[in-house]
């Protein structure tokens, strides 16, 4: 789902771009659909923006979104062991983590 709200965002920012800038330079004549439908005569700009912006909300959506799960059950990036908070060494409740203190874990 994520791949997929990134795919939207990536054309919707592709296509608002590409017609802001024909909007304001002549450039990429004819080859973005904003140009193309009729219905928007006279709002490309409006439009071009409101694409933009849909843009950018599916960025944002997608990088809510929880890593997605790799093959071995564990989100993808991290093994399926270790992490945060984990004790490796058994450490004390004062927060010592080995015998003598120092952070080493010896």
């Amino acid at each position: 789902m994520k791949k997929l709200l990134e795919v939207c965002g990536f054309l919707a920012f592709v296509q608002g771009t590409g017609g802001l800038v024909h909007e304001w330079s002549g450039w990429f004549d004819g080859w973005g659909l904003v140009q193309r439908i009729g219905f928007f005569d006279g709002y490309e700009v409006y439009v071009s923006s409101a694409l933009v912006a849909l843009a950018i909300a599916l960025f944002a959506a997608a990088e809510s979104l929880p890593a997605e799960e790799g093959g071995d059950g564990a989100p993808s990036g991290k093994g399926a062991k270790g992490g945060k908070g984990e004790e490796k060494d058994g450490g004390g409740e004062d927060g010592e983590d080995g015998e003598d203190g120092d952070g080493w874990g010896d």
